[in-house]
């Protein structure tokens, strides 16, 4: 599997959290390794990953850390719980018991994935553990909802966010994956898997799989209930451009391809406000946005977006009339559109 071959090593593997493993790098080299860290986000984006390389890390005897290679690695003590499964106070009085005995490495690492869904009594018998932490223990709580947590642990633990990875950063992540694996993708459909991944890593990798095992593209982004990056393009094109026969008419073959609604809403949007942040000159490292929609006003594309958001918020959960409503939205739009043209005139 593609998630675990390319699962990162070291620190200069890790994609899109510069800002955090900059941060433990620089711990490392001064030798300053708190007790207790809070890595929180969304699920897929390397928080157990970077746990582990953290973990290696500051027991690495090479100068490079981690050298995955020396004894300090090899033989690093790294204790991992999933709380979803191991959540109760025997656990956590358990894991009390075993820091409390002497390791041969420069730091025991415990690394409590999902941590988040500890008891109530696993959680405070886990404070008093972190409250008066054993010599040479580190503890990485990660967490996809650390809100969870009971505060007086939070304010116990050197706290970092990693976030989602989107633009050319995941692009290009992937562009690499696909020459060393020979996968032979279009950019447009590799745009494609970016999108539709939300900028979780692990979950652009699955889809890239899926990709590569595929047929052909067009049904793998079917089977996804995506619909891709030059069906939009197009969509848009015969709006702006297009009568309004023609539209309906390329508005019956995307419902041909039986797209997921909330996710071609969703697609939609994030195509007109990334022409938005274009055309305010911010920086955007999204593919989404057309120099079509490029020529329409600034207030023009906030109300587009503001209709496709309020069509979106009502027709989410109209299942059986998902394709008629999705008619009736464009239809909106592309009068919306002619309207704005003419008063232009």
């Amino acid at each position: 599997m593609l998630t675990q071959k390319y699962r990162p090593k070291t620190f200069s593997e890790v994609i899109g959290q510069d800002h955090i493993v900059k941060n433990l790098q620089e711990s490392i080299l001064k030798d300053s390794v708190h007790s207790c860290y809070m890595f929180s986000g969304p699920q897929g984006t390397g928080k157990t990953t970077v746990a582990r390389i953290f973990s290696k890390a500051i027991n690495c005897l090479s100068k490079v850390k981690p050298c995955n290679d020396c004894d300090g690695c090899k033989r690093a003590e790294i204790i991992e719980i999933n709380a979803s499964s191991e959540r109760g106070i025997d656990m956590a009085r358990k894991l009390g018991e075993i820091v409390m005995y002497s390791t041969k490495s420069k730091y025991r690492c415990v690394i409590l994935d999902e941590s988040h869904a500890l008891t109530k009594e696993a959680a405070q018998s886990l404070l008093k553990t972190i409250e008066e932490p054993p010599s040479k223990t580190v503890f990485i709580l990660c967490s996809t909802q650390p809100t969870k947590i009971i505060q007086t642990i939070q304010s116990r633990a050197k706290r970092y966010t990693f976030k989602r990875v989107f633009g050319k950063s995941l692009l290009n992540y992937l562009h690499r994956i696909c020459i060393s694996e020979k996968i032979s993708i279009d950019d447009g459909t590799l745009w494609d898997v970016c999108s539709k991944s939300k900028g979780i890593l692990r979950d652009a990798l699955t889809y890239l799989e899926m990709v590569r095992d595929s047929d052909s593209d067009t049904t793998i982004l079917q089977s996804l209930g995506t619909i891709a990056y030059s069906e939009i393009k197009q969509l848009f094109e015969v709006l702006l451009v297009g009568s309004t026969n023609g539209a309906l008419h390329f508005i019956e073959q995307i419902h041909n391809l039986q797209p997921d609604y909330n996710e071609l809403y969703i697609s939609l949007m994030q195509a007109i406000y990334s022409t938005v942040l274009s055309k305010s000159g911010v920086e955007n490292e999204n593919q989404y946005g057309f120099k079509e929609l490029e020529n329409l006003s600034l207030p023009t594309l906030f109300d587009i977006l503001a209709l496709l958001r309020d069509e979106h918020r009502q027709n989410m959960y109209e299942g059986a009339l998902s394709e008629i409503n999705f008619n009736l939205t464009m239809l909106k739009l592309k009068n919306m559109i002619s309207v704005k043209k003419v008063n232009r005139i």
